[in-house]
């Protein structure tokens, strides 16, 4: 294992912080005393670690980048050691898992990303035990004004409008590596709000909560009125925050 030289204690700061952020949007954490969880896009590990430490028996991080699953591991060891054995990460896809082994499936801040979401979508209901519940919270959405995550600069709904030539000429703006065509930056699934609502109700998972624009900010509050004119409903809803269930009797 590659194990990173230290710890950035700014990272970990950021991360417990925008944890608790995480948690409120959705009213507060579940009870997982006991429970097997499993982190999906657990970037630097510190959710797993949040879940860990509120009780949680046993919790999986799963990363497609390797950078990040290296940091995580070394990061519980050498700032966790009494969680060592109870929080575990992994590299690759869902598929790995057996059906019906996890109690919770939360994922913070990936599904925009996610290409092909109802595929994503069927193997968390597979991995979910009867019961089970998905604690998903992300955004921006694509139609958002920052739906591109800043990568064709600042300005709002810009990647939605400007020229394909201007937006190429941004996104290869101080990358090493440039790309030839708009089509090789696949960061995020280029869905609209309507078509991840359609997808998470579609899930073949009961809907417990579906809530949108969860932030304090006053623009967000704003945009929750825009988001009702005819229309506008996909360029003004930044993000989602929903909590599905799969049925017991499966």
């Amino acid at each position: 294992m590659k194990v990173p030289d230290s710890i950035d204690d700014h990272w970990l700061e950021i991360d417990v912080g925008a944890n608790r952020i995480f948690w409120k949007r959705f009213g507060g954490r579940p009870d997982m005393k006991g429970a097997a969880v499993l982190d999906i896009g657990s970037c630097r590990g510190s959710l797993c670690v949040d879940m860990a430490a509120a009780g949680a028996a046993r919790v999986t991080g799963l990363d497609i980048n390797p950078e990040f699953v290296d940091y995580a591991r070394a990061m519980v060891v050498k700032r966790y050691p009494e969680l060592v054995g109870r929080v575990a990460f992994q590299l690759g896809a869902l598929s790995q898992f057996p059906a019906a082994t996890f109690d919770y499936i939360v994922s913070k801040d990936v599904f925009e990303h996610v290409m092909d979401l109802p595929a994503l979508l069927a193997e968390i209901r597979r991995c979910l035990k009867p019961g089970g519940r998905l604690y998903a919270g992300y955004g921006p959405l694509f139609y958002a004004p920052n739906g591109a995550h800043g990568t064709f600069g600042p300005i709002p709904w810009g990647h939605l409008f400007l020229p394909d030539t201007w937006l190429l000429a941004m996104a290869n703006h101080g990358r090493a590596q440039k790309v030839a065509s708009l089509d090789e930056l696949n960061d995020w699934n280029r869905l609209s709000f309507s078509e991840h609502r359609d997808r998470l109700h579609g899930a073949g998972l009961r809907v417990v909560a579906f809530t949108v624009n969860q932030s304090g900010h006053p623009v967000s509050r704003l945009f929750s009125l825009f988001r009702h004119v005819p229309g506008l409903r996909n360029y003004f809803t930044h993000n989602i925050y929903c909590v599905l269930e799969k049925e017991s009797k499966e």
